[in-house]
């Protein structure tokens, strides 16, 4: 797995990490492939520890 980091706004160091799957067997064909977005919430009031664990 491809893991790529990007820098949204520097000014307020708000970044996205993208885990990216390789293309092959099945999918070797298909040019566009559907993603899926994780955002943990809780308000900022905690920090779940799992909430880090790339899924």
């Amino acid at each position: 797995m491809k893991t790529e980091n990007m820098i949204l706004n520097e000014e307020r160091n708000v970044t996205l990490t993208a885990y990216l799957q390789p293309a092959g067997g099945e999918f070797r064909n298909i040019s566009r492939r559907p993603a899926v977005l994780i955002l943990p919430g809780g308000g900022y009031t905690m920090c779940s520890d799992r909430e880090a664990d790339p899924f």
